[in-house]
């Protein structure tokens, strides 16, 4: 009883606080309206859009906006076979990334659209992406998006994703290499290291940079030291092009047969493409520049001058990735800070 008693003394003092908070508040325009609206808890960015300040050995076929790429940091998330490019997002829902997407690369009309993977290979045979919980590859016909068929893996993080001669290549973490044909059958798997790819009678192995074993003798080949390597590399016959770092690195390409490094390009944000027609490497810098890079000497030349530098500081919720149709020269360009996609035809 003393304690209620104790209680019911305190209330007219309580009550006169909030009085008195009350009028204190009255005198500070829009403070009570402050208190009562609820705040944003993350920081809000302004709309960015990006305009063609400078368009060089290039025609713009299209381009579209509110397209939301999945950032992966490790895998492309974009490609571009014969005709059609594919994403992993979504388009016209600024806040929504969960589909596989699919456009013309010739006038970005949507063709079809499916479920979300992990990362994603596109060839002229189909649609290949990966899944982790549970872990799976999955074929998607390249013209309706229906499912051909889903393989399982084993139970962990796949990583890379490569469709190289005819055989589909995934690294699951912990490490296990699974190499499918194109009907997703398993032709062989390898647990322990942590494998690129493997093409030529080579293993490429990530290991403090990049490492070359032959294939069926295990020797090693050739190093190339790069702490910061992580996104998978781009091969070709006498080439390999990678990229270092995290929302910025360096360009780089190797000699595929020593690992000599033939030159370096710094400031780069997006992954790299190779044209085999021209012998060319596309890669995009922070300043805004769309390079175009000599495979042999590493000469740059800018082909695309977006007007606004890049805005690294952005939540990554879209990539910045480039993906070439080789059938039709086309790059397909994404930006990340204004969810921007641009098609650019090789003249």
């Amino acid at each position: 009883m003393r304690k209620i008693g104790r209680i019911l003394i305190l209330i007219p003092f309580i009550a006169l606080l909030f009085l008195g908070l009350f009028l204190v508040l009255r005198t500070v325009p829009g403070a009570i309206l402050y208190l009562l609206t609820p705040h944003p808890t993350e920081t809000t960015f302004p709309p960015i859009m990006h305009a063609l300040e400078e368009v060089n050995q290039m025609n713009l076929l299209w381009s579209t906006n509110e397209v939301n790429v999945y950032w992966n940091g490790h895998n492309k998330t974009i490609d571009a076979p014969a005709g059609e490019a594919c994403y992993l997002g979504n388009s016209g829902h600024a806040n929504i990334v969960g589909k596989l997407v699919c456009v013309s690369s010739l006038n970005g009309a949507a063709l079809w659209i499916n479920t979300i993977g992990e990362e994603i290979n596109v060839t002229t045979e189909g649609v290949f992406v990966n899944f982790t919980k549970p872990t799976y590859v999955r074929k998607y016909d390249l013209q309706t998006g229906d499912v051909i068929w889903t393989t399982n893996l084993s139970v962990g993080g796949a990583t890379y994703l490569y469709t190289l001669h005819d055989q589909v290549q995934v690294l699951i973490l912990p490490e296990v290499f699974w190499v499918l044909d194109q009907d997703g059958n398993v032709i062989r798997k390898e647990a322990g290291r942590k494998i690129f790819a493997s093409l030529y009678g080579v293993t490429f192995v990530e290991l403090n940079g990049l490492k070359a074993f032959q294939t069926e003798t295990n020797s090693m080949l050739w190093e190339y030291v790069d702490s910061r390597l992580g996104e998978m590399p781009a091969f070709t016959e006498k080439r390999i092009f990678l990229r270092d770092g995290g929302l910025e690195g360096d360009a780089k390409a190797l000699d595929l047969k020593t690992g000599r490094l033939l030159w370096t390009t710094t400031n780069i944000i997006s992954n790299v493409v190779y044209t085999p027609g021209k012998g060319q490497v596309y890669a995009l810098r922070e300043n805004g520049d769309l390079l175009e890079i000599d495979e042999d000497s590493g000469k740059e030349n800018v082909i695309v001058k977006f007007a606004l530098p890049f805005q690294l500081a952005q939540p990554q919720i879209s990539a910045y990735e480039l993906a070439y149709d080789k059938e039709n020269q086309i790059l397909i360009v994404c930006l990340g800070d204004s969810k921007q996609l641009f098609a650019f035809q090789e003249k």
